[in-house]
Parts: C-alpha cells; sequence; structure tokens
C-alpha cells in the first residue's frame, strides 16, 4: 500500500485544520508559503522556483502533506521513503506566517512520522540551517537528535546540521 493512501480527501486534524495530500495543483501555495521565510531566499528559493522544486518532487515519488484551515494551505511537509535507504526524509517544512505558533507544524510533523512509522520506517532525517536556532529547537523539542554536519552544503556560506529520530515504527 502507498504511503497516504489512507489520507485521500480530507482528514479532520482538529475542529478546525484539516490534513490532505499535497498535489501538483497547490504547489504554488507551497511556494507562497515559502516566500515569506527569507532563509529560503538566502539559498535563492523564487516562489517559481519553489512550485517547480515541489512539482518535481511530488513526480519524482515524494509525498507532500499540508494542513489546512477553510480554503488555505497553513501549513506544509514534502517527505520522501527511500532517501537514506529505508528511512524517511523530510525535505521541506514549512507554516504560513499568520500560523506560526499555532502548533501546526508539530501537529504536521506527528502526521508525517506517523505515517512513515505505520509503514515499518523507523528513522526521520531532516536538515537544519545551522543559523535556524528556532528550527533546530523545534526539531529536538520534537525527539530529534543531532548527527552530523554538512559545511556549505546547498551554498558556500550556509552549513546544515543533520537531525534524525529514532523508533518511528
Amino acid at each position: 500500500m502507498k504511503l497516504l493512501d489512507r489520507h485521500k480527501g480530507s482528514q479532520a486534524v482538529s475542529q478546525n485544520w484539516h490534513a490532505e495530500l499535497i498535489t501538483q495543483a497547490m504547489a504554488e501555495d507551497v511556494g507562497c508559503i515559502m516566500m515569506q521565510h527569507s532563509l529560503w531566499t538566502k539559498y535563492g528559493v523564487t516562489q517559481e522556483s519553489a512550485k517547480q522544486r515541489v512539482e518535481l518532487l511530488l513526480n519524482q515519488g515524494e509525498y507532500g502533506l499540508g494542513l489546512r484551515c477553510g480554503n488555505k494551505l497553513a501549513a506544509f511537509a514534502i517527505y520522501g521513503d527511500k532517501t537514506f535507504g529505508d528511512h524517511g526524509y523530510l525535505r521541506l517544512l514549512g507554516v504560513d506566517k499568520m500560523f506560526v505558533g499555532q502548533g501546526l507544524g508539530g501537529a504536521l510533523l506527528d502526521l508525517v512520522e506517523k505515517d512513515l512509522g505505520e509503514h515499518q520506517i523507523d528513522r526521520l532525517f531532516c536538515l537544519c540551517n545551522s543559523e535556524n536556532r528556532g528550527a533546530l529547537r523545534f526539531y529536538q523539542n520534537h525527539g530529534y537528535a543531532v548527527v552530523g554536519r554538512l559545511p556549505g552544503w546547498t551554498q558556500p556560506h550556509l552549513d546544515e546540521v543533520i537531525l534524525v529520530k529514532r523508533g518511528l515504527s
């Protein structure tokens, strides 16, 4: 069974939020959220390149999960299940600025971990910019451990931290 089959359509996460698959048609909404955060622009991301990247990742078999409030995409995650051997990889996680601090990032991370764990994937890796202290704290508060560092991995002036959470299944 393919990951996220059980999420077809919209699934209530709370009274105000619904989880749904990110589709090609939603790639532009994901790009809009990414452009609200200056760190992604440091990587040279534009709204158009974000849209194209999300479309490419979905076409390559990555999974997308979003949280909506009414008609508005409030948060998204793009992840895969075979990036690090048989482990998961959280490629992108973003929350619309008007919804930051409402627990959406944590709720979405929980859904991704649950989805992977139910498919016998026991670890989830992610990369985080070393200067993004808030994101590092967020992941560590959700049980992720720093396991390595990649100096200049994507840009010569930006270092990445490798994080992993074990025991998803």
